[in-house]
């Protein structure tokens, strides 16, 4: 019988291959921290690359959309490409948009995962799609769905769904989402 390591699966549990990045300790943020850091990097982005005009959501902090831009109501995902700790590398296109529900007042949702390319962060093709092409998503079956029913889905009654693993990527090259130049 092997013996279980604690130090051994902590040490590989906080490998942190974001370190000495912009991006360094991200790993260890909590959920709404790690929002947080999406939204304003993501508000940030909109402003310096587009002149967009960005404001805080009018409907408080946990609101059903994170900002308002150009006008309207956005709802923003943000997150760096997974790791593989075991490896200490990060996967390159591997990413998780989490919590995205269709019952919130949203008009756009905004996504950008971020790979770690030769040790620098990079942007993946920042993609965003509107309400009605995300419920056109949805409805998509079998081995062509996309987003998946979240934490009881519709028979634990919310709507939030989640896209994970290679699907992020499968979303934004899909019919289903625009590059973020198409704002």
């Amino acid at each position: 019988m092997k013996i279980f390591d604690t130090q051994e699966y902590i040490k590989n549990t906080l490998c942190d291959p974001w370190l000495g990045t912009e991006f360094g300790g991200y790993k260890s943020l909590d959920p709404k921290q790690k929002g947080n850091l999406g939204e304003a990097w993501l508000s940030n982005y909109m402003e310096r690359t587009f002149n967009s005009i960005v404001k805080d959501a009018d409907c408080g902090v946990n609101g059903p959309y994170d900002r308002i831009i150009d006008k309207y109501n956005t709802e923003i995902k943000f997150g760096l490409s997974h790791s593989d700790n075991k490896k200490q590398i990060v996967k390159s296109d591997v990413f998780s948009i989490n919590h995205v529900s269709v019952g919130k007042c949203w008009d756009r949702l905004i996504f950008c995962g971020i790979n770690l390319i030769d040790g620098i962060p990079t942007p993946n093709r920042i993609s965003w799609c509107t309400k009605e092409d995300f419920v056109r998503c949805l409805k998509l079956k079998g081995k062509d769905r996309l987003f998946n029913p979240q934490q009881g889905g519709n028979k634990g009654g919310n709507d939030d769904y989640i896209c994970a693993g290679k699907k992020p990527m499968k979303w934004i090259n899909s019919e289903y989402s625009k590059d973020i130049s198409e704002w």
